[in-house]
């Protein structure tokens, strides 16, 4: 969908609506695929200059939640998790953790 022109601006005015589906109530997942070097944990993460996904889903996400006032009860939560050779990673925890909880990939029975 995105080509190595594009900006972290452009993706995310993409993405940007997951934010209030989040809000609403919607579980929402971003997956960023694609070859070693392609540019998927930039497009993430971002740099102090160029932000990526993340940090201004989470600057939206408050942005959003601050005009909503005092009449909700909020409770935020998010994983931040990559796939790499069959493991999963928590890439939130600090990573001098010595002892890192395993995180499990389980299949379900019916659709494998």
């Amino acid at each position: 969908m995105f080509g190595p022109d594009s900006t972290q601006e452009q993706i995310f005015e993409d993405t940007k609506r997951l934010v209030q589906s989040a809000i609403d109530g919607y579980n929402v997942c971003v997956f960023a695929y694609g070859q070693t070097g392609s540019g998927k944990t930039f497009t993430i993460q971002g740099s102090k200059e160029m932000p990526g996904l993340v940090p201004r889903a989470i600057t939206e996400l408050y942005a959003l939640t601050s005009k909503m006032g005092n009449t909700h009860d909020l409770n935020l939560s998010c994983y931040l998790i990559e796939l790499y050779k069959d493991n999963l990673n928590d890439l939130l925890l600090d990573k001098k953790v010595k002892d890192r909880p395993k995180i499990e990939i389980r299949f379900n029975k019916e659709t494998e």
